[in-house]
C-alpha cells in the first residue's frame, strides 16, 4: 500500500479559500444593491427557508399557515423536516452570539462547505493516495465551458439576441445554477446537503479505516457517520451507504464475514437514520406531496456534458480501465453500465439530432426513447460478461476501480427514465449529486500517467478543467446570483433572481405594517411572499409554503396564480380565496406587473381599497 499523504499547504488555501467565498457573499450582497433595486432579504430561492427556521423553529410559528387550517400557526408538523431543526438550532446559536441572521447564515453554509471539502480529502487519502491531490483539485474547482461561454457570449453581444437565453438554457443548467449539483461549489447555499454529504464521506473513509485496520471501532464510527448523514438527507443518505456497499461488493480480496459485519453496521446506520427521517416527514403528508409533484426529471445528458466537458477526454478510458480490474460479478456490472452509457448516448443524441434538438428542448423524451433499449443492452452485456472470471484481485487498483463502479452506477440512474417514463417519479436527476467525486479521481488517474507521456497535453487537459470551474464559479455567485447579473444573466434566467426586488416593490412592502397577511402573485422572481416573510409579514404562497403550511404547495400556488388572471376568477371567488387566508392586503408587483385587465377589475371590487402605488406596482388593503 502506498504512504497516505500529508496535506499540502495550497490544498489547506483551497478549503479556506472556499469556506470564506459564501461569508463574503452574504457580507456584500445586502450593501452592493444595483441601480433600481433593494436587497429582498434573501440570496438564493430557498434561502427562505433557512433564515425561516433558523427565526421561528424553535417555536414551530409558520408565517406560511393558513388562518383556518385546523392545524393552527404553530403545529410541530410545520418543521417535519431533521434539517429544519438543524436550522433552528443554528439561528439559536446565532441569537445567543447576537449575529446577523444572514450573515451567521453566510458563515455556517461556508463552515459546511468547509467541512465538505476536508472529508473529501480524507477520504481520497485513504482511498487513492497516489491521487488524492490531484483528484481534490478536480473536485473542488472543476467545472467545464458554461461561465467561459457566457462571458463569450456577452462580449459578442448575443445576450441581447432573441431567444438568447433558451438556447443557452442548456449550457448554464448544471454550472450556473446553484443546487444539488455534482460540483461542491453550487452547494455552499446548501448546508443541509454539504454536511450530509460531509458525513457521508467520514463515513466511508471510517469504513475502508476500519477495514484496513480491522477495527470495530471505525467501523462503528462509520455506521455512526451514516446515521447522521441519512437522517439530516435522507435522500443523499442511502446515496452515500450505496457507495459503501459497492466497495464491499468490490474488495474480495477482505474476509467474507469482515466485509458482511462492516455491510451490517452500513446499512444499520443509514436504515435508522432514513427511517428516523421519513417518521417526521410523515407527520407533514402534505410536504411530500407537493414535493413529488412539483419534482421530477432524469438529469439531462447535454447539460451534464457541457458542464464536465473536459474530463470526457480522459474519462471514458479511465472507466474502462477501472472496471477491467474489478472481480467477477462487480466487473459484471461494469460492463453493464458500460454498455447502458454507450447505447442510451448513442440513442439520445441520434434523437436530438433528428428531432433537431441540438440547442433545445427534447430531454424528456429523449431520455424516455433511449432508456428501455439501453437496459436491454446492459442486461445482455452484464450477462455475456459473467463467462469470464478473474481469480485475483489488486488492492493497489481497487479503489480506482471502485470510483469506476461508483461513478457508472449514479450516472447511469441519474440520467434514465426506464419503463417510458416510469422511473421519472423517483427525481433520478438527484443522483447527480454524488458524481463529483468518483469521476475528479478517474479523471486524475488517467492525467497522472498521461503527464509522463504528454505532459503538455496532461497539463492542458487539467487545466481546462480548472480554469473552466473558476470562470463559472465566479459568473455563477458574482453574476447569477450576485450584483453583477441583475441587469443580464439574471434576466435571461429568473430563477436566479432572488437577491434582488425593485426599489418600488420595496417601497410598496414597507407600506405594509408588520404581521399582516399578504398575497401576491405566486409566480414572481424573487416570490413577493417569501420576501414579506423577512420583513415579518404573513404570506398565503411561496415557496415556504411547501415546507411550512400544511397545504399541497402546488395547489396553491394555481389558486393564487388564478386569482391574478383575468377572468380566471370571478369577484365572489376571489373574496373566497381573500376569506379563506384572512387577507389584509393585495400587491400587484412592479418588477412582474399583473395584466391590465385583472388590475381594473381588483380596482373595481368593493372590498379592496388601493392605498398606494410605485412604477407599475399597486397595493391594495382589504375591506371588512
Amino acid at each position: 500500500m502506498h504512504r497516505r499523504p500529508g496535506t499540502p499547504r495550497w490544498i489547506i488555501a483551497i478549503i479556506i479559500a472556499m469556506t470564506a467565498a459564501e461569508p463574503m457573499l452574504h457580507l456584500w450582497i445586502p450593501h452592493a444593491a444595483p441601480d433600481g433595486a433593494r436587497w429582498s432579504g434573501l440570496h438564493t430561492v430557498d434561502t427562505y427557508a433557512y433564515l425561516t427556521a433558523m427565526k421561528h423553529g424553535a417555536s414551530t410559528y409558520s408565517p406560511y399557515a393558513r388562518c383556518t387550517s385546523s392545524h393552527g400557526d404553530t403545529d410541530p408538523s410545520l418543521y417535519s423536516l431533521p434539517h429544519h431543526q438543524m436550522y433552528a438550532f443554528i439561528g439559536t446559536v446565532g441569537r445567543w452570539v447576537h449575529a446577523p441572521p444572514f450573515l451567521w447564515l453566510g458563515l455556517i453554509n461556508g463552515l459546511g462547505v468547509g467541512l465538505l471539502l476536508w472529508a473529501a480529502w480524507w477520504l481520497l487519502r485513504e482511498a487513492v493516495p497516489r491521487h488524492a491531490a490531484l483528484a481534490f483539485v478536480l473536485f473542488a474547482l472543476g467545472g467545464g465551458v458554461a461561465g467561459i461561454a457566457y462571458l463569450i457570449a456577452q462580449a459578442l453581444g448575443l445576450g441581447d439576441q432573441p431567444g438568447f437565453a433558451e438556447r443557452f438554457a442548456r449550457v448554464a443548467l448544471y454550472e450556473l445554477s446553484e443546487g444539488p449539483r455534482y460540483q461542491p461549489w453550487l452547494l455552499i447555499a446548501r448546508l443541509y446537503y454539504a454536511l450530509p454529504m460531509a458525513l457521508g464521506f467520514l463515513a466511508l473513509g471510517a469504513l475502508l479505516q476500519g477495514l484496513r485496520r480491522y477495527s470495530g471501532l471505525h467501523l462503528a464510527a462509520a455506521g455512526g457517520a451514516m446515521l447522521a448523514c441519512a437522517f439530516l438527507n435522507f435522500r443523499l443518505g442511502p446515496m452515500i451507504w450505496t457507495a459503501g456497499v459497492l466497495y464491499l461488493f468490490c474488495a474480495v480480496h477482505l474476509p467474507r464475514g469482515q466485509r458482511l459485519r462492516a455491510g451490517a453496521l452500513l446499512t444499520v446506520g443509514m436504515l435508522a437514520g432514513a427511517w428516523q427521517a421519513v417518521a417526521w416527514l410523515s407527520a407533514n403528508p402534505e410536504l411530500s406531496a407537493g414535493a413529488f409533484r412539483s419534482l421530477s426529471g432524469q438529469m439531462w445528458l447535454l447539460s451534464f456534458l457541457y458542464a464536465s466537458a473536459g474530463c470526457w477526454v480522459l474519462l471514458p478510458r479511465g472507466l474502462w480501465q477501472g472496471v477491467r480490474t474489478l472481480p467477477r460479478w462487480p466487473r459484471a456490472a461494469g460492463y453493464a453500465g458500460l454498455a447502458f452509457g454507450v447505447g442510451y448516448g448513442l440513442l439520445y443524441l441520434a434523437y436530438q439530432a433528428y428531432y433537431g434538438n441540438t440547442l433545445r428542448g427534447g430531454d424528456t423524451n429523449a431520455a424516455i426513447f433511449a432508456s428501455d433499449p439501453a437496459l436491454a443492452l446492459a442486461l445482455f452485456m452484464g450477462v455475456l460478461a459473467l463467462g469470464r472470471s478473474r481469480d485475483r484481485v489488486d488492492p493497489e487498483r481497487l479503489a480506482h476501480a471502485w470510483f469506476a463502479l461508483w461513478f457508472l452506477a449514479f450516472f447511469c440512474m441519474a440520467i434514465a427514465a426506464f419503463g417510458r417514463g416510469w422511473f421519472l417519479q423517483f427525481m433520478p436527476q438527484r443522483f447527480m449529486v454524488v458524481l463529483g467525486l468518483p469521476m475528479a479521481v478517474v479523471v486524475a488517474a488517467g492525467l497522472q500517467p498521461l503527464a509522463t507521456r504528454r505532459p503538455m497535453i496532461a497539463w492542458g487537459v487539467g487545466s481546462a478543467i480548472v480554469v473552466g470551474g473558476i470562470v463559472s464559479m465566479g459568473v455563477t455567485w458574482l453574476g447569477a446570483y450576485g450584483p453583477w447579473g441583475y441587469a443580464t444573466i439574471q434576466q435571461h434566467y429568473p430563477l436566479t433572481r432572488w437577491a434582488y426586488v425593485s426599489k418600488a416593490d420595496a417601497a410598496l412592502l414597507d407600506r405594509i405594517d408588520a404581521d399582516r397577511v399578504l398575497l401576491a402573485p405566486a409566480l414572481t422572481h424573487p416570490i413577493l411572499g417569501d420576501v414579506a416573510v423577512q420583513r415579518g409579514l404573513r404570506t398565503v404562497y411561496g415557496n415556504g409554503t411547501l415546507d411550512h403550511s400544511r397545504e399541497v404547495m402546488p395547489d396553491v400556488r394555481t389558486e393564487v396564480h388564478r386569482f391574478f388572471q383575468p377572468e380566471a376568477m370571478d369577484d365572489a371567488a376571489r373574496r373566497a380565496l381573500i376569506d379563506s387566508w384572512c387577507v389584509d392586503v393585495v400587491l400587484c408587483p412592479d418588477g412582474e406587473p399583473v395584466p391590465a385587465e385583472t388590475l381594473a377589475a381588483l380596482r373595481s371590487a368593493p372590498w379592496l381599497d388601493e392605498v398606494a402605488q410605485a412604477g407599475r406596482g399597486v397595493l391594495f388593503r382589504v375591506t371588512r
